[in-house]
């Protein structure tokens, strides 16, 4: 078997995102899990409606 092949080019363009600082979201210990879930309900109920 082949490997599979790889993108040419260096990572230096991700070293922006890697120096950024990440925040903390309140209360994302309480609405963390349920707040994904709610987005997806949302969006798959737009999209039977249309």
């Amino acid at each position: 078997m082949d490997k599979p092949a790889r993108p040419a080019g260096t990572l230096e363009q991700f070293d922006t995102f890697a120096a950024c600082k990440q925040i903390r979201v309140p209360l994302v210990d309480l609405f963390g899990n349920p707040m994904p879930a709610a987005g997806m309900w949302y969006y798959q109920l737009r999209e039977k409606l249309r």
